[in-house]
């Protein structure tokens, strides 16, 4: 049986999907995707980087189980497409370091919450047709507390007898 962390990469790009749509009108869309032509006109697209330890696994116990907190740093690069590519590009980086995005994250449920983003970069984006795109591109950078929770084995009472050993157990 597998054991999974309580908050998974669906989850993260979940949060991170509602803050984007939340700011801009057009479509957003996860990557990579293989054999699925690109949206027409102007588009978001989030890519995941990378994944990387904060710090050390915190532990809990309970009679039943442990639960150890998993504190990670997840990028995911934010690609902004098409004509208004650069004022999407501002306004998402912009906003990222803002609380609004803390409020906007803490309400769905998850314990996820934005750290930073990298400064703006214009990268070339040639589509399909061999047609220059305009593309911003940025890394955000989210905190995610994830909680792995494992069964352990307790007891809760113990029976003791007292026994004359060499009785018992007679020595040979």
């Amino acid at each position: 049986m597998d054991t999974f962390a309580s908050i998974t990469e669906t989850d993260v790009f979940t949060v991170l999907r509602s803050y984007v749509t939340s700011l801009v009108g057009c479509p957003v869309v996860r990557s990579p995707v293989n054999r699925v032509a690109m949206p027409v006109g102007d588009f978001i697209l989030l890519s995941p980087l990378s994944i990387e330890h904060i710090s050390l696994n915190v532990h809990t116990y309970s009679a039943t189980q442990t639960t150890i907190l998993r504190p990670l740093k997840y990028t995911v690069q934010v690609d902004c497409l098409g004509s208004d590519a650069n004022d999407r590009a501002i306004t998402l980086s912009s906003m990222f370091r803002d609380s609004y995005t803390a409020e906007l994250f803490a309400a769905s449920g998850f314990d996820i919450a934005p750290l930073f983003t990298t400064e703006l970069r214009q990268l070339p984006f040639v589509s399909g047709e061999d047609q220059y795109i305009e593309r911003w591109t940025f890394d955000c950078a989210m905190q995610v507390n994830a909680v792995i929770t494992l069964t352990t084995q307790a007891a809760n009472t113990l029976s003791t007898v007292l026994l004359e050993v060499d009785a018992t157990y007679p020595p040979s």
